[in-house]
């Protein structure tokens, strides 16, 4: 994994061989594209959640529909 490391960024090697050293497993994910997104405000994502805070820790955007629609509105097409 250290090598494909290298392969996406010269100078990535040690880093994650060193984080991975001593794990039985790692994972990787590849980035299959990149799009640009001009972002938002905080008070603009307020206004998307309908003043709602955003969570601390982690929350299913499924159970939520204005997180959900706002995860949709910055997801690149299908």
């Amino acid at each position: 994994m250290a090598d494909l490391a290298e392969q996406a960024r010269t100078g990535n090697r040690a880093s994650v061989f060193n984080y991975l050293q001593g794990r039985e497993h790692g994972f990787a994910l590849p980035i299959r594209r990149v799009r640009e997104h001009t972002g938002f405000t905080a008070g603009d994502l307020a206004d998307m959640l309908g003043g709602s805070h955003p969570p601390q820790g982690h929350t299913l955007i499924d159970k939520d529909p204005r997180w959900s629609a706002c995860a949709t509105d910055c997801s690149p097409p299908p």
